[in-house]
Formats: structure tokens, sequence, C-alpha cells
């Protein structure tokens, strides 16, 4: 056993381990990640056009909330740095005379971040002509890395990293501590560059593209001489060689510290499977029990506690659409009377109901479902889909009780009041007495009450049939629109 391999940190040896995934509901490449090891949140960018979308994510990588940085480029990597109690994101951006400069913010989720706005800040780079320039930091360490792109005498794009003090950032100090010059074999369409982090004199270099065929590699540089230090091939993202999507591209990389053991691990990210199904992986080779630390924290998502008991509600709320956590919940009867978009109207509720979140797709769109729990009635449901920013309508899942049928509840008095479409009922003798807008509410016999599924405007049709083992069928139709009951129609039955 090598012994620094299993308690040290060997990198270009130990094996990468799986971490976690990041769960995005954006269905985009990911460009770089971040675990920021004060709050436990992970942070990750994903690109299209010239907006990055930068979001934020449980341990577990589950979405919480996302924010556009428009002008960030592609949000290849950034740098994150804890000053005080506010954590401050450092990224590439074009300002508005067109030129690219590194800038500084806070996290505001839901908005679209253009340049110079919600308290943006430029952040000195010492370079001229306002080269492209990304940063990378090492809170621990206090130093900032800046990737830079330029041109040598062939004007050929070349790649290098300076790396220089945080103090002598802040202070607009032109001092460079260390200059790293990037071999330009790794930084073709082939092999492009796919994360930087940097940490006890080394630069860490991750490459490839997408396809398979063609091997991702990390290389480590010494920061004093400029020279390279080793290079190891990369391959993640399957199991036993077998890869969703025949796609593997490198996404990202992290040097990150523990603040409690003080041990530390180098993440690298990747996105597997096809354009139209992605997703994002995390790996890493760690010190001696970190690995176990960041992987007791990243609990796998599930619909019930451990138990295999029904989960406590998320959040505080009194709207069903504002939970949006896979999940199996269940709603008291009190606390279903107090929900505002309940879709069965409060004072027929007389029971409890189970709450179904269902996994999210790609989008973020959610189904929900709600199931009436009861022992003497239906089992009915209502479904619908609901997302970041947009509410589906509810849909009525009808469900027969083989023992009875759903009686009109006490307190309706006209018909126009049963106004769930595609929902049935029956009607008892007394209960058509109640009935202020039924022709025959003279107590004959008992009735069916059926609702058709809704047209285009939400209305539908009401037919009410006669329940009688003696008597001839009748049956009365009319239409109900906005909550307003039509002339009926009859129609008379013939005993044969």
């Amino acid at each position: 056993m090598n012994i620094q391999s299993d308690l040290g940190f060997s990198p270009d040896v130990q094996k990468f381990l799986y971490l976690s995934d990041l769960s995005p509901y954006k269905n985009a490449v990911m460009q770089s990640f971040h675990i920021d090891n004060k709050t436990d949140f992970k942070y990750m960018t994903q690109a299209y056009d010239e907006v990055y979308r930068l979001s934020r994510h449980l341990p577990n990588g589950q979405e919480i909330d996302f924010m556009l940085c428009k002008g960030g480029g592609h949000g290849t990597h950034n740098g994150y740095r804890w000053i005080g109690n506010k954590l401050w994101i450092y990224s590439h951006y074009t300002n508005t005379a067109g030129k690219a400069v590194v800038v500084r913010f806070q996290y505001k989720a839901g908005i679209t971040l253009n340049y110079g706005t919600n308290g943006m800040e430029d952040v000195y780079t010492a370079q001229i002509n306002n080269p492209y320039t990304v940063p990378v930091i090492n809170e621990n360490e206090q130093l900032m890395l800046y990737r830079i792109e330029g041109r040598n005498d062939k004007n050929e794009l070349i790649n290098y990293c300076e790396i220089r003090d945080l103090a002598d950032i802040d202070n607009k100090i032109n001092k460079l501590l260390y200059k790293v010059d990037i071999p330009q074999y790794l930084t073709t369409n082939e092999n492009p560059m796919q994360g930087v982090a940097f940490a006890n004199g080394v630069v860490y270099w991750y490459t490839g593209n997408y396809n398979l065929s063609t091997p991702n590699y990390l290389t480590a540089f010494d920061m004093k001489s400029n020279k390279q230090i080793w290079q190891r091939k990369i391959s993640v993202g399957g199991t036993a060689g077998i890869v969703d999507g025949n796609s593997a591209e490198g996404e990202g990389m992290q040097f990150y510290y523990d603040n409690l053991s003080g041990s530390y691990g180098l993440i690298i990210g990747v996105t597997v499977g096809e354009a139209n199904n992605r997703s994002h992986k995390l790996y890493g080779v760690f010190q001696a029990g970190l690995f176990e630390i960041l992987k007791a924290d990243a609990v796998p998502l599930s619909l019930a506690d451990t138990g295999g008991r029904r989960k406590a509600l998320p959040i505080v709320t009194t709207k069903l659409s504002e939970i949006k956590s896979p999940g199996s919940y269940y709603l008291t009867t009190d606390f279903s009377k107090t929900v505002v978009d309940f879709p069965y109207p409060k004072n027929w509720i007389n029971s409890g109901w189970s709450f179904d979140v269902g996994y999210a797709n790609m989008a973020g769109d959610v189904k929900q479902t709600l199931t009436r729990n009861t022992f003497s009635k239906s089992l009915f449901s209502f479904t619908r889909m609901i997302s970041s920013t947009t509410i589906g309508p509810w849909n009525y899942e009808q469900s027969y009780s083989l023992k009875t049928g759903e009686q009109v509840h006490s307190s309706v008095k006209k018909l126009t009041d049963l106004n769930i479409p595609g929902m049935t009922w029956y009607m008892t003798t007394e209960d058509s007495k109640r009935m202020v807008d039924f022709p025959r509410n003279d107590g004959v016999s008992g009735w069916t009450i059926s609702n058709s599924m809704a047209d285009t405007g939400g209305g539908f049709t009401q037919t009410v049939s006669r329940n009688s083992v003696t008597s001839a069928s009748q049956i009365y139709v009319r239409t109900v629109s906005n909550n307003t009951g039509h002339k009926w129609s009859i129609y008379e039955g013939k005993l044969v």
C-alpha cells in the first residue's frame, strides 16, 4: 500500500472518487463549480450565449436558486472570497466600453446582473490593454491567480497564469509573485482548458473535450520554476467504462480546504450525456478523512425520511406552489384548509391528504399530486405541473370507491357549486331538496351528477341522472361557465 497516497495527498496517482452530482434546472454544459467551505453551499456556472447562469445548490447538488450574469462570458471559472460576513464572487466581465475586465459582486438570486449594477465593483488586474483575464482565488493562502489569454510573436493564442497577493490587488499594487506559461498543446480544440486551481506552490491545469477517444489530462506546474511537474490522464463520469451518451467533458476544478479539519483535496467536474439530457458530476482526490466529511454532507435526495415515513414539509407556507423540493409529504385536515391554492373547496375538506412532489426534469418542471387520505370514500387525486416561472392548472383524476359514491356535501345548495370538471357525485333525495337551481328539487329520488371535462374556456357540461329502480330514467343536461348555470335540457326515458 502506498502510505503517502493513503494518508497524504498525491493527485498524480490517487484515484478520483465520485463525490456528488450537481442538478441545475437548466440543460446546458457546466463551466465551473465552487464548494463554499463556510456555508457548504455549492455554486456552478453554465453558459449560453454571452450570459452565464450562476446557480446555488445544497450539498447534495439540489438547486436552490440562480442568477444570470449578462456580460460575464461563459463563466469558465470564478473566484470566491469571504470578506467579513459577505461572500464576493470574482468574475470576468465585459464593461460598457466593450473591454474585458475583472469584477466582483455578491450573489443575488433571481436577478440578471449587468455590468456596474447591484453593487458590482471593478477589480485591479495590473494588465495593460484589457486582455481576457479570468480569476481564481485561494482563500487559504490569500492569493489570486489570473488566467490570461494573449498572443505570441507568431500571433498565436497563448495562455499564462499570474499569481498575485490578494492584499496587493486590494491596494492596487502591481507586484507579480509567479508566472506560469501554459504549453500550447494544452489549449487546443482537442485539448481545451477546462479548469484551473492552485495551492502549495503548484498550478493544476485540467484539459479535454467531450470525445471519449480523446484523453482528458491533469497537468501540474511548479510556480517558482515555471516547469511541468507531472501529467496524468483523467477518465471520470462513467461506471466500468460505460458513460451516459458516450460523452464526458471535463468542466471546472477547485482546490478545496476544510475549515474544521484543515485537510484539503482537489475536485474536478465533468458533464456527461447527450445535449438534451446532461448530468454534472464531481470527483476528487483528498487527504485522509475529507472525502468522508464531504460525502456525509451530500446525502442523496429521497422522497421519504430514512425510516420510510412521509417527510415534514420543507418550508412554512400556505401555497403548495412554493413547495418544489421532491418528496412525499402529508397535509393534515386542518392544514389543508389553510392552503390558498388547494383545488378542493375548503368546507368540503374532512380528511388529510397525501402530497407528492416528483423529481424535476432538466428544465425544473415538477409534478405535484394531492391524494385524499380516506378509508370510506373515493381516493381521488389532483395533479399539476409547476416550475420556477409557471404554475399549471390542477387536473382532477377520478377514483371510484367500490363501496360508496361521493355524496354531495351538506353545505352545497346549488349545483353550480359542484364546479370541478370531470368529477361525479351522488345526490340523495334529501340533498336534491336543497338545490335551488335544479328543476326537480321536489324530493322525488336520488340523482347522479357528472361533470364533463372542461372546454377551452373552462366551462363544462353538467349531467344529472335520476337514480330509480321503478321509474323511467330522466336526464337533465346544461352548460356551466363562469360559475353560471345555463338552461336545462331534459331527456325522458321510457320503461320497456
